[in-house]
């Protein structure tokens, strides 16, 4: 098991408020049915300038490999440049 972080955003504003929540919503959904156990998740404050999210879970290094390419192809779907994948092997000290 690996731990990831993904980061989203909108700060471009290309996608409207609707897409905007499908986008996460999708990018959820994905976490989940590739048995990503999250830990947490959430979005910028509503009144920010800007619109981005964050989740943090666990998941299996071969699930990993599928949901990057889903994600991807999520990414694409809703015109984003790029979302932010970090994972690592989390150290209890």
């Amino acid at each position: 098991m690996i731990t990831v972080s993904i980061q989203i955003g909108n700060s471009d504003n290309k996608l409207t408020q609707s897409e905007w929540g499908a986008f996460c919503n999708e990018v959820h959904a994905l976490i989940l049915a590739h048995e990503g156990q999250i830990h947490f998740s959430a979005p910028s404050v509503g009144w920010a300038d800007w619109q981005n999210a964050a989740w943090v879970f666990v998941i299996d290094e071969e699930q990993a490999v599928y949901l990057q390419r889903y994600l991807s192809a999520i990414r694409a779907k809703y015109k984003q440049d790029s979302l932010a994948w970090t994972q690592g092997e989390t150290l209890f000290i």
